[in-house]
C-alpha cells in the first residue's frame, strides 16, 4: 500500500470548518483512508495541537483532535512516525 504523508497545514484545514481548504480536506481524507498508508510525526500532531489552542484559540478543539488522532492510531488507521535523523 501506498504511503500519504499529512502535515500540519492539511490537519488544519481538516479540523478548521472555517478554512478556505476545510471541504477538499475532508474528501481527500475519506479517499485517503480507503487508498494509502497514512503517516504523519509527532512533531505535526504537537504542532497541529499547538495550533488549534493558541492560534484559533480553542483548548477543547485541540484535545479532541489529539484525542482524534490517538483512537486513529489504535484503529490502525494512522501511522504516527518517530523523528530520527532518517526523517
Amino acid at each position: 500500500m501506498e504511503k500519504a504523508f499529512i502535515d500540519t497545514s492539511f490537519w488544519i484545514a481538516f479540523i478548521n470548518n472555517g478554512d478556505q481548504f476545510h471541504k477538499e480536506a475532508e474528501d481527500y481524507f475519506t479517499v485517503a483512508l480507503e487508498t494509502y498508508r497514512i503517516q504523519t510525526s509527532v512533531f505535526i500532531v504537537y504542532e497541529t495541537a499547538t495550533f488549534i489552542n493558541c492560534s484559533l484559540k480553542n483548548h477543547q478543539l485541540a484535545l479532541d483532535f489529539l484525542d482524534s488522532i490517538e483512537e486513529a492510531q489504535t484503529l490502525g488507521q494512522l501511522y504516527i512516525l518517530k523523528v530520527t535523523d532518517g526523517i
